[in-house]
């Protein structure tokens, strides 16, 4: 986009970005109203994005030739010399837009989705239009994972309109493990060039063609879940059972502290400004130096509802109590690594409560589309400089609260009045506290359960956290 430049009488700039496209976007569809005024404001948009170029290339000076996803482009470069000539449209009036988005899909066993394309003809006679399915990259298609399935033509009666399904199906047996990360790699956007599939949907009429964009981003997934109750005199141990497509990992945390869910009335509205972060589950574990060459705290945190990215909007933070005043001493807490809009990345802070200065020490465990996150805390100097300064049989008061991060600030839940005495779980797994189930397997977790008083813990039982899981994200269970 070229703009004036302010001060220089007759000079130009070029900026990009949303804020050069905005008006560049807004300028067409005001041709286009005026040429075409009895059309909607969605059959204009349609028309837009109908008639863009594909042809969008990533870097053209580094990466000569090297297509850009869809998910970078959308629909392509804006046409309105195209779009104005156009007397058909094709658009999902479920997304009210010209593409067919199949969403963040957790694939554990092989799934199909429908979408309704629906496609208008503005002209006085029928329009037969050939319909082609493609991707946009020439390895996505060999892989087999994904298939696009649409009707080969329809038959459009003039000035009136048809739909049609188009049918996306996904075999997990051919899709690759999932790499990503919400931590270290949170800000890694070419990454999901791996697993994202996309491409587009062509209709033609003569000379006249209609391209319609789609994508989705499948994650092959476990289907773990492990049995609501243990009665340790049986000797079993928890079942964990997976009738996934991909291993089902999990994390083992003695539970401390639960939430109920916020009634759906009270949550945010598409147009509120504002994020409402539900708690549902809260677990802690201890790593001891013998075992992990360094004493170390994990907090779990598992909310209702998956989120898009782990950083935004959610800002939880753990307030920690280390010498039973009931004043928080320390500070726990997610933010962006660098800053905000920097590096993508999610980061552990900590804070003293008598500094004004917080330390990143590890980045978050923490996945895309989920809502799961786990803390690592250095306990001691046996971590690091920045640490608690608690040993081992100290016991810990602490709170898990929840903010919206992004728009309000504003605490949205919490769980408080936890406890926890490192060294002296009430409730804990034998061994290692993280695991695997293979595929269609089930596996005994061994528990053990101590003696401990309540002045000590609030442990209520077990806390299971799940990685790439289909349904449940983390499960509670009682110990008998």
């Amino acid at each position: 986009s070229l703009s004036a430049e302010a001060g220089t009488g007759t000079g130009q700039t070029a900026f990009g970005g949303t804020s050069g496209a905005a008006p560049m976007v807004a300028g067409a569809a005001a041709l286009m109203v005026q040429a075409h005024p009895n059309r909607s404001a969605l059959q204009i948009k349609a028309m837009l994005m109908n008639s863009a170029e594909t042809a969008v290339f990533t870097n053209p000076a580094v990466l000569p030739g090297e297509l850009a996803p869809i998910t970078r482009i959308g629909a392509g470069e804006l046409r309105v010399d195209r779009a104005v000539k156009l007397t058909a449209a094709a658009w999902n009036r479920r997304d009210q837009s010209a593409a067919l988005s199949f969403g963040a899909v957790e694939v554990a066993r092989p799934v199909t989705i429908e979408r309704d394309l629906r496609v208008d003809n503005f002209t006085g006679s029928d329009q037969v239009f050939a319909i082609t399915p493609s991707f946009r990259f020439a390895n996505d298609q060999a892989s087999g994972a994904v298939q696009v399935l649409a009707p080969s033509s329809v038959r459009v009666p003039a000035r009136n309109h048809e739909h049609i399904k188009v049918t996306l199906v996904i075999d997990p047996a051919k899709l690759a493990s999932w790499g990503l990360n919400g931590g270290l790699q949170g800000g890694n956007g070419a990454g999901l060039d791996g697993p994202e599939f996309d491409g587009y949907l062509t209709l033609t009429s003569g000379a006249q063609k209609l391209s319609v964009p789609w994508h989705v981003l499948p994650r092959k997934a476990s289907n773990t879940e492990a049995g609501r109750v243990v009665r340790l005199r049986s000797g079993e141990g928890v079942q964990v059972t997976n009738t996934g497509s991909e291993a089902g990992d999990y994390d083992l945390f003695s539970l401390t502290g639960v939430s109920p869910r916020i009634p759906r009335a009270e949550l945010a509205q598409p147009g509120d400004n504002l994020a409402v972060i539900d708690l549902q589950s809260v677990g802690v574990r201890y790593l001891p130096a013998s075992v992990f060459g360094a004493d170390y705290l994990e907090f779990a945190i598992s909310t209702f509802g998956r989120r898009a990215h782990p950083i935004y909007p959610a800002l939880f933070e753990v307030g920690i109590d280390t010498n039973g005043d009931g004043i928080d001493d320390y500070l726990v807490f997610n933010l962006e690594v660098g800053g905000v809009n920097t590096s993508g990345q999610t980061g552990v802070y900590v804070q003293s409560a008598t500094s004004a200065t917080a330390n990143a020490v590890f980045f978050a465990d923490a996945d895309l589309n989920s809502g799961n996150m786990i803390f690592t805390v250095p306990m001691n100097a046996s971590a690091g400089p920045v640490n608690l300064g608690v040993a081992a049989g100290t016991t810990l008061g602490f709170a898990v609260r929840a903010f919206d991060g992004y728009f309000s600030g504003a605490l949205t839940d919490e769980v408080t009045g936890m406890r926890f005495t490192p060294g002296q779980a009430r409730y804990e797994g034998l061994g290692e506290p993280f695991g695997s189930v293979p595929s269609g397997a089930r596996v005994g977790v061994p528990i053990r359960a101590s003696t401990v008083a309540d002045t000590a813990t609030s442990e209520s039982g077990l806390l299971f956290m799940f990685r790439r899981n289909a349904d449940k994200e983390s499960q509670t269970v009682r110990v008998r």
